[in-house]
């Protein structure tokens, strides 16, 4: 994996993180409490970053959180930059139990300009794609494509 920075922007605050990028997946890793991290999965052609605390297994619950990404080579070293769309999904361990969330952000963002109509249409396309592939009617959560880091995280922490 390409190793790459990501800057998470969250309204006015931005926040950079390491990360590593592979074909389909950027994998983020974020400090937390007692110097461990919290691994986001990102996927950009699902516009969803998937956070998942590697401490607590089994996984209390997962968090997508709907996002846009670019990428901008300065430097030399490859960026990417997040920006939260404000709506998210607390997925429950039984994957298939979920809560959308921060709807009331969402508009916010909307009614004060910060998000305009279109990206604002492509958020809740993507919500509406993921909540059909991965939770509606017997879906597979997680997406296939992050399955691999969290085994490979998981036992990296379970060595610690």
């Amino acid at each position: 994996m390409k190793q790459v920075t990501v800057f998470w922007h969250d309204g006015d605050r931005v926040e950079t993180w390491a990360g590593r990028i592979a074909d389909d997946i950027l994998v983020a890793e974020r400090a937390c409490q007692e110097g461990r991290q919290r691994y986001f999965f990102i996927l950009p052609e699902r516009s969803v970053a998937i956070a998942v605390p590697p401490w607590d297994w089994p996984v209390p619950e997962y968090w997508a959180y709907f996002v846009h990404m670019c990428d901008a080579r300065q430097t030399g070293e490859l960026e990417w930059h997040v920006f939260d769309r404000e709506i998210d999904v607390i997925v429950e361990p039984d994957c298939q139990t979920y809560r959308v969330i921060d709807l009331n952000d969402f508009a916010d963002a909307i009614a004060d300009g910060r998000l305009t109509a279109e990206p604002a249409c492509r958020t809740l396309d993507a919500l509406q794609v993921f909540l059909d592939e991965y939770l509606h009617g017997g879906g597979k959560f997680p997406p296939a494509e992050i399955a691999r880091f969290l085994a490979e995280n998981r036992n990296k922490e379970v060595q610690k």
